[in-house]
């Protein structure tokens, strides 16, 4: 009888689970430096005025790590597709906007084009110093996933199938002892 139980366990799991999934709900987590830059306005002595204004541009790099999920909720991505992600796509001023585009990838996200957007400046001209900040990564890491009950089903019956067939060979190893 035990000698059925795993490969009829085994063909119950190939016939069970699709070959692909067609698509799977993910928990997008984003980790990745941004390189820009920063458009500061600095205004000496006072309100800014045309004779008291300096603008610069420098550069800029920071690291971005956050969650779309807590933003837009749990994120749908089947199998190939792409999706981008905006986190205060229309921010008033002094509230950053991160965008991203994510790939699932046989179940792997792949995060491309992360961009951050900062606009500290009032529209018009400035009234005080201030800086806006744009900045870009092409890749960068998108964690996440919930796995999908195909996967889980097949989880559990490798943990059974390893199970049973340790088992099977503690009763031999004590057979073969008491003799």
């Amino acid at each position: 009888m035990r000698t059925v139980c795993l490969p009829v366990a085994c063909a119950i799991a190939a016939i069970a689970l699709p070959t692909e999934a067609d698509s799977a709900i993910f928990d997008v987590r984003f980790d990745g430096v941004v390189t820009g830059v920063e458009f500061r306005t600095t205004c000496a002595g006072g309100p800014c005025s045309t004779t008291n204004i300096l603008f610069e541009q420098l550069p800029f790099a920071t690291q971005l790590s956050g969650s779309f999920t807590n933003s837009l909720g749990p994120i749908e991505i089947s199998e190939g597709q792409s999706v981008t992600l905006r986190i205060n796509p229309s921010a008033p001023n002094g509230i950053p906007s991160i965008t991203g585009t994510v790939t699932n990838n046989g179940g792997f996200l792949i995060g491309t084009n992360l961009g951050y957007t900062l606009n500290d400046c009032p529209d018009g001209f400035p009234t005080r110093s201030c800086s806006d900040f744009f900045a870009f990564a092409s890749t960068f890491n998108a964690i996440g996933g919930i796995p999908e009950p195909g996967t889980w089903l097949m989880m559990l019956l490798g943990f059974g199938a390893i199970g049973f067939s340790m088992r099977k060979t503690r009763n031999v190893t004590a057979r073969l002892a008491a003799a």
